[in-house]
């Protein structure tokens, strides 16, 4: 592979030589990632073309200066590029061109560089066709086609469920001869598409293999009853249709799959559901908000366990997602945190971090109902609420001296973010020392949790 770094405001960009694997042949591409990327955007270019398009690189450039990163890669080898110019028998072979390019989707979901990050296409031409085949199977956040050729998709057209955008103009300039301002409202058109499409970039500061590692210690046996307690509530039959909303590693979602079920797990966070696809390769899990997810099709039940709580932008409108997304006589099984959860950390966390950031109170990523406020907000959204619990927990944290650091680091990173190394571990410290007395017992720590539960169903 050959790095080198752009020169100027794109100074920390990091552009590599790389090879995809696709099938038997082996295919040349280029990966631009800007630091912190959002998304990456997969090209797809058109009959007689290839990765060095003009057109297609101004389109990556502005991609990649609004935070995405771009891989630009080669449909055909070269000895195929070569027969292609004589024969042309190559430009219309969609089926072709679209398993190259979901084989290429693969490849990103397995570089480490990216693989944490959201995907979407743009297709161009008869790449246009290829990238809509893709995405009718895989699980691509969004489509972008310029001036492509959507009807050679055939019957994919119907199974493409993410957002698509479709780029027509009755002048076709080339690109070296187009203003720099309506390509630029082309560009923005497109991050505009990918970004309503989840895509949207916010910092994503969850550690899964710290995750992973808090959470399946036998410390932790308290959290693990509970987990393996709503799974058995839940009770999923061979056959049924499972969401696993805000899925995290995965760990649960393979859980319910056990029973039968065929479970899609969801979760905001790209590099949870990178984790989750390393974990488990055979199950589907994809990077979607609570807010505004959208499925392919209806499922019996929706599942979820110590995520709602995460999901505080609109709780309100998170749960009649929930609702738009079971069939008739679904049921809603949910576990989150309740009023006060952890309130002694949550006190000490933002005194000690008020001499380091002005409001440390708006850090704060939770959204802790009463069992009250949150069974109405279910009611609201016309569930019928068949059993709503609330419950206090004390529990202990695995790993001894380092626990409460570990859940801090796990569970409270969103008012960690941005803090030096030196200040967070001085943050951290603080906390300790603030809450030792009454909260380290018997060698390791331990917090109070409150635990909400709702059993809904929706009408048949």
């Amino acid at each position: 592979m050959q790095h080198a770094q752009q020169s100027g405001r794109r100074s920390t960009v990091s552009s590599t030589t790389v090879t995809v694997r696709a099938g038997d042949v082996a295919l040349a591409g280029d990966l631009i990632v800007p630091p912190e990327a959002t998304g990456i955007v997969v090209f797809a270019h058109g009959s007689g073309s290839s990765r060095l398009s003009p057109r297609n690189r101004t389109v990556a450039r502005s991609l990649e200066s609004d935070g995405f990163a771009t891989l630009l890669f080669d449909l055909l080898t070269r000895d195929e590029e070569a027969a292609e110019r004589y024969t042309r028998h190559l430009r219309f072979d969609i089926p072709l061109l679209a398993t190259r390019l979901i084989d290429a989707v693969e490849w990103v979901r397995r570089e480490h560089r990216v693989a944490s990050l959201p995907v979407g296409l743009f297709g161009a031409s008869t790449g246009a066709a290829a990238a809509l085949i893709a995405a009718a199977h895989t699980d691509v956040q969004a489509v972008v086609s310029r001036g492509g050729r959507p009807d050679l998709a055939g019957d994919a057209l119907p199974r493409v469920r993410c957002p698509t955008l479709l780029i027509v103009g009755g002048d076709d300039v080339d690109v070296s001869q187009t203003s720099g301002s309506s390509c630029g409202e082309s560009s923005g058109a497109m991050a505009a598409c990918y970004r309503s499409a989840g895509m949207r970039g916010q910092h994503d500061s969850w550690d899964p293999a710290l995750y992973d590692a808090f959470g399946s210690t036998e410390d932790a046996s308290v959290l693990r009853r509970e987990k393996n307690e709503l799974v058995r509530i839940l009770d999923a039959e061979p056959g049924e249709r499972v969401l696993d909303l805000g899925c995290g590693t995965g760990h649960i979602t393979a859980q319910i799959a056990g029973c039968g079920a065929a479970v899609i797990g969801i979760d905001s966070s790209p590099a949870m559901v990178a984790a989750a696809r390393r974990h488990y390769p055979e199950l589907t899990f994809r990077v979607a908000d609570g807010q505004d997810f959208v499925l392919e099709e209806p499922v019996h039940a929706v599942f979820s366990y110590c995520a709602l709580q995460w999901m505080n932008r609109d709780p309100a409108a998170v749960i009649h997602n929930v609702f738009r997304a079971l069939l008739p006589g679904g049921r809603f099984v949910a576990e989150l945190r309740g009023k006060q959860n952890a309130q002694a950390v949550t006190e000490a966390l933002e005194s000690a971090l008020g001499a380091y950031v002005p409001d440390p109170r708006s850090r704060n990523p939770w959204f802790y109902p009463t069992l009250g406020e949150y069974a109405c907000l279910v009611e609201q959204a016309r569930f019928t609420v068949y059993s709503a619990d609330w419950d206090q927990v004390e529990v202990p944290l695995p790993g001894g001296e380092q626990g409460l650091r570990h859940w801090l680091l796990t569970y409270a990173h969103a008012y960690l973010v941005g803090l030096s190394d030196a200040d967070r571990d001085t943050v951290i410290g603080q906390v300790e020392s603030q809450l030792r007395a009454e909260h380290y017992q018997d060698n390791r720590w331990v917090i109070e949790l409150h635990p909400l539960r709702v059993i809904a169903q929706k009408a048949s």
